[in-house]
């Protein structure tokens, strides 16, 4: 939702000034009507000022704020008022990010702001589905159970990303290391052993030649070689820092077959889980869906996944919005019709999240799996290659020699 600032005037002929929250300007006029106030000037000004100073806040990293919330739901659930659960908050953080955000919120709670608006200023960008249970747990009263969800949620996230970290080490580092190997082979092992082949005084096998005349290249143009990698890496790692980059880059990575089922999957048990957490929190379904929207992660499902909110606030029912989107898995799709019918939608969701959380952690495996003897391949035949390269010279010198 967006922050409008208004002016109006009051059915007694009453200047009125205030914020409301709306999803369009539109909206925010409507409400007002509603309201019995006629509106005279509405503005995003709040907004746009908001998304400016967005840029110099630091996210705060997910581990930290899960501990956070999974904290601070303790001591609610154990009566502890908010207030001197954030104070106590402060004193056990002491210092850090933790402390800020602990005394900040303190300070908002103090002045009279509820403790979603003043997660809404917070010093660190805090993710939109935190804002969104907040303020459902503070309508219904229960806002130590939803923040108990919410670290459910959050703390799966985590451990899932974690996972994918953790599969992905090895590989990485068998790149690295071939890369080293087959460097320090073509900058300092060949050329030594080019002053023997030239005192030979004959003609060389062919795949000798091309290994020598690749040695050289890297000898004269290794700094311009690796000077170009970084700059290339370095590109990339910009492009996908910005959405059109990263689109593309996403869209390249959804060819692969194996790639694309982890990717989909993945972010369909991601959006799930969410959607389940927040609608078991009371928040409204077109919201909650809003709010799963961007925790996708992939540009080109959030696409298809943006009129899914529009549907449902038509009338469609969730699950059959979910199956207009095109890429949730048969099992999430049943078991959200089942839970609709039934009038248990997020248990249905959270139980379809769960089980497609666990199919990503299997298919992560399996990826990585595959990746290893492939890599081992690559580069035994890049150092055979190599080794074959000095030994066929040699071979022939035998030769000549028995003759």
């Amino acid at each position: 939702m967006q922050v409008f600032n208004y002016e109006a005037i009051d059915r007694q002929g009453l200047r009125r000034k205030g914020t409301l929250e709306a999803d369009s300007l539109q909206q925010a006029r409507q409400l007002l009507r509603q309201r019995g106030l006629f509106p005279v000037t509405v503005t995003g000004l709040q907004r746009r000022a908001a998304e400016k100073t967005h840029w110099f806040r630091a996210a705060l990293p997910l581990g930290e704020l899960t501990l956070f919330i999974r904290q601070l739901h303790t001591l609610l659930e154990s009566g502890t008022p908010l207030a001197q659960a954030l104070k106590l908050l402060m004193n056990q953080y002491g210092k850090g990010r933790g402390y800020r955000l602990s005394a900040f919120l303190y300070e908002q709670i103090q002045q009279g702001t509820s403790f979603s608006q003043a997660l809404e200023k917070a010093p660190f960008v805090l993710p939109s589905i935190l804002v969104a249970a907040s303020r459902a747990g503070e309508e219904s009263g229960h806002l130590d159970q939803v923040l108990g969800q919410l670290a459910d949620t959050l703390e799966q996230q985590e451990a899932m990303r974690k996972k994918l970290q953790a599969a992905l080490i090895y590989p990485a580092l068998m790149v690295v290391v071939a890369v080293a190997i087959i460097g320090f082979l073509m900058i300092y092992v060949v050329p030594k052993i080019v002053t023997v082949f030239d005192s030979m005084h004959q003609a060389l096998p062919p795949l000798t030649q091309l290994l020598l005349s690749f040695s050289e290249f890297v000898q004269m143009h290794g700094a311009a070689l690796a000077a170009v990698l970084m700059m290339g890496v370095g590109a990339l790692w910009l492009a996908w820092r910005k959405p059109p980059g990263r689109a593309i880059m996403q869209r390249l990575l959804l060819n692969l077959p194996l790639v694309r089922a982890l990717m989909l999957e993945s972010a369909a048990a991601r959006w799930t889980r969410t959607l389940g957490m927040l609608l078991k929190a009371g928040v409204p379904a077109v919201t909650a869906i809003k709010i799963s929207n961007e925790t996708l992660g992939i540009l080109p499902l959030q696409r298809v996944a943006a009129p899914l909110a529009e549907q449902v606030a038509k009338g469609v029912p969730v699950s059959q919005a979910m199956e207009s989107a095109g890429f949730f898995p048969p099992l999430i799709l049943h078991l959200a019709a089942s839970g609709e019918h039934n009038g248990q939608l997020p248990q249905m969701l959270l139980k379809g999240a769960q089980r497609y959380e666990q199919r990503v952690e299997s298919l992560a495996q399996t990826l990585v799996a595959l990746l290893e003897p492939v890599m081992i391949i690559i580069v035994g035949g890049i150092v055979l290659m190599i080794v074959l390269a000095i030994m066929l010279p040699i071979f022939s010198m035998n030769q000549m020699v028995g003759q």
